[in-house]
């Protein structure tokens, strides 16, 4: 169970600092205002793009630390019917 629980752990702390992340960047945003920027929303949709990319970077680092964590848990195991489960949610996120 050790391993669950370091599972655990590491996305509790990626989840705080996901939030974290998100609260800066709305703070920043409302500290701004509308139209701070001079054109108003476009740069505004740029920020807000900006965000999602790297929101979307961060979930696939996260994929990618789980995917490893998977592995060293069926290698601990010693499971092949674990490995055919690893292999189909990889072959789903592809």
């Amino acid at each position: 169970m050790a391993v669950e629980d370091e599972v655990n752990e590491l996305l509790d702390e990626d989840y705080d600092e996901k939030e974290e992340e998100e609260e800066e960047a709305a703070g920043g945003a409302e500290e701004a205002g509308p139209g701070a920027e001079g054109e108003g929303g476009e740069n505004e949709g740029d920020a807000d793009l900006e965000a999602m990319q790297a929101s979307l970077k961060d979930m696939e680092e996260e994929a990618a630390k789980l995917m490893e964590m998977q592995a060293a848990v069926e290698k601990e195991m010693g499971g092949s019917k674990a490995k055919a489960h690893v292999d189909a949610a990889a072959e789903e996120e592809a």
